[in-house]
């Protein structure tokens, strides 16, 4: 089963899966959602709205490069755009045999960053969105222990209500509750919980915006609400390619940053 590696919404999105006639088990599930994973690299462009509980706004541009080798080697790349106090940060994710390592730069101190421990739990450029929550939204059909809970519904359109539990004993989450489409297997909302009681962040997919390239399904639009803390992040993917070839220069941990 193809991993992937969480980053940004926006990827985040992808998650979509070729639609199949019916599948009515989990496992059936799982391979319609991984259908729609690139076979080997991703490209998008994405915008990024983050608005905070007093109603102010900060807006970003940013580009995300995916690349998936093998089961052993999977990593993703993000650039920002804009704006120019932030243009030129970028992080770089890794997850190579079973271990994640993440680097960010800063253009301002001009230095690579190894993040690692709870610095993945951190807000990623002010957005809502956690290196941690990148992780889980990107591969929720291979980040932990899932299970079906049976079925329900995102306005007029029929779900699967799949829960992953992460295997990851350091998680934020105790399980990640999604609501998968019937139609295209793409997860139209997916509840992040800490805690029993109630979700801490809430990704919601606009419906309106499933497109289908080629056999793959994907939302170009999506929300992610925290709960606590009365903030949301809004995220639109502008371009998309899928398999084509990309420099390993845009992967590596040196060279990464330098990437136009």
């Amino acid at each position: 089963m193809r991993s992937s590696i969480l980053f940004l919404p926006l990827i985040l999105l992808s998650l979509a899966a070729r639609a199949e006639s019916t599948p009515a088990t989990l496992e059936s599930i799982q391979q319609c959602m991984l259908a729609n994973i690139p076979t080997t690299t991703s490209e998008q462009s994405v915008r990024l709205r983050s608005i905070d509980r007093a109603g102010s706004e900060q807006a970003l541009s940013a580009r995300l490069w995916w690349r998936h080798r093998d089961d052993k080697d999977t990593r993703l790349m993000a650039r920002i755009d804009s704006p120019l106090d932030l243009e030129g940060a970028a992080y770089l994710a890794i997850q190579e045999a079973g271990e994640q390592t993440v680097y960010s730069y800063i253009p301002a101190i001009k230095r690579v960053h190894r993040i690692k421990g709870n610095t993945s739990k951190g807000k990623l450029w002010g957005t809502d969105f956690s290196y941690e929550d990148i992780r889980y939204l990107q591969a929720i059909a291979s980040s932990g222990e899932l299970s079906l809970d049976g079925t329900g519904s995102i306005g007029e359109r029929p779900t699967w209500i799949i829960t992953m539990v992460p295997t990851d004993p350091n998680s934020s989450y105790q399980r990640v509750v999604n609501q998968v489409d019937q139609a295209t297997c793409v997860p139209l909302m997916s509840e992040l919980f800490e805690q029993d009681t109630e979700a801490r962040k809430v990704l919601s997919v606009d419906p309106l915006s499933l497109s289908q390239i080629g056999e793959r399904w994907l939302a170009r639009r999506a929300s992610m609400e925290d709960k606590l803390n009365e903030t949301r992040t809004e995220v639109e993917i502008t371009r998309v390619e899928y398999d084509d070839k990309i420099s390993s220069r845009t992967f590596s941990p040196s060279n990464f940053y330098k990437v136009r």
